[in-house]
C-alpha cells in the first residue's frame, strides 16, 4: 500500500513545497527580522518596516497540491499559513513521467569557490509537448516510481519511466510506443 494518499478527498500527498524567493533572499528576510526586532528595541520606527519585509522573503512558499479524485490541482502562494490561489482542472494527460534532475550551484567569493550538487528525479504530469505540470520531487528512484505509478493510475495513463536515461513506457496502452 502507498501512503501518499491522505485525508477523506484522497488527495495525494505531494506538496511541492518551494520558497518563493531564492535562499540569499530568504537568509536576507531572517536578518531584516532579527535587525527589525533590534530597531523596534531601540524605540526606532525603521523596525516597523524590516519585520514584515523579512517575513515576506522568508516565509513566503509556492505550493501545490493535487486532488485526483475530482481531477484537481491547486497552484497557491503562502505565507504565514495564508493560502492565496484557485483550484483548477487537471487538463487531459497523455502519461506521467519520471526523470532525473541534477541541479549544479557554483559559488564564488574573492578566492574561494564551491559547487553544489544536488539530484533527485521529478514526476511530471504531461498534457503535450509543450505543456506540464510538476506534481513532485524524489530524492530516490524506487520512491519517485512508485509516486509516478500512483499518479497513472488514479489519472488513467500510462508512465514514462526515464530514471536512467532510458524510456520505459508502464501502463495501459505502452507496447503501442
Amino acid at each position: 500500500i502507498l501512503w501518499l494518499f491522505t485525508g477523506p478527498g484522497k488527495k495525494l500527498n505531494s506538496i511541492m513545497k518551494n520558497n518563493y524567493f531564492p535562499p540569499q533572499f530568504v537568509i536576507l528576510g531572517y536578518l531584516l527580522i532579527i535587525l527589525g526586532v533590534y530597531f523596534l528595541a531601540r524605540h526606532d520606527w525603521v523596525g516597523f518596516i524590516m519585520i514584515p519585509a523579512g517575513f515576506i522573503f522568508s516565509f513566503t512558499f509556492n505550493r501545490r497540491i493535487f486532488d485526483l479524485k475530482n481531477r484537481k490541482y491547486r497552484e497557491y502562494l503562502t505565507l504565514m499559513g495564508i493560502k492565496s490561489g484557485r483550484w483548477k482542472d487537471i487538463p487531459t494527460v497523455e502519461y506521467v513521467s519520471v526523470y532525473p534532475e541534477r541541479v549544479l550551484q557554483d559559488q564564488h567569493v574573492a578566492s574561494i569557490s564551491s559547487r553544489n550538487v544536488e539530484s533527485g528525479f521529478r514526476i511530471a504530469l504531461i498534457i503535450s509537448r509543450s505543456e506540464r505540470i510538476e506534481c513532485g520531487k524524489e530524492q530516490y528512484r524506487e520512491k519517485a516510481l512508485e509516486k509516478g505509478r500512483a499518479y497513472a493510475t488514479a489519472l488513467n495513463c500510462k508512465l514514462l519511466d526515464y530514471r536512467t536515461g532510458k524510456a520505459v513506457w508502464i501502463g495501459p496502452g505502452a507496447a503501442a510506443d
